[in-house]
């Protein structure tokens, strides 16, 4: 039989032996997955048997290998380029710079909004106070929330 690696025979009792897929880990790796390989049982004394259920084994070894790793699915190939994950104070700096640039054209357009309501108000005075070019609250908004004055005022 061809020598296939990553398959190995482990003895398990005195005269009896088990066929094992082992995956080592990455050297850049170790540290976070805590272990330096994935063992994962072929569950036959027969290497032919071996051999045959190995691709599901190598399946669930990258499976277990990047669940301990805290990533997606995990491609073990030296032509693809290495995985990145994000630490959690790149997540913190990357959420603030999101925040910040979110605020800025919020602001930004409320600017514009207030600037041009301005104008409007400035040309016409009794339009924006009658209400025409804002509309007023909604009569429900008016009756729950904005109570009648004795002189006949709107109190919040």
């Amino acid at each position: 039989m061809a020598n296939v690696e990553g398959l190995v025979a482990r003895k398990t009792g005195k005269n009896s032996r088990t066929w094992y897929f082992r995956l080592a880990v990455p050297l850049r790796d170790q540290k976070r997955a805590g272990c330096k390989e994935i063992w994962q049982s072929l569950r036959t004394s027969d290497q032919a048997t071996a051999i045959e259920r190995l691709p599901d084994a190598i399946k669930r070894a990258k499976s277990k290998l990047a669940k301990k790793l805290n990533v997606g699915p995990l491609k073990i190939d030296a032509t693809e380029a290495p995985i990145r994950t994000l630490k959690s104070d790149d997540i913190a700096r990357l959420s603030v710079k999101l925040a910040d640039i979110h605020y800025l054209s919020v602001k930004e357009r409320d600017f514009v909004q207030r600037a041009a309501l301005f104008d409007k108000a400035h040309a016409d005075e009794k339009s924006f106070f009658e209400g025409r070019q804002v509309p007023l609250p909604p009569a429900a908004f008016m009756t729950c929330c904005w109570r009648m004055g004795n002189d006949r005022s709107l109190t919040f």
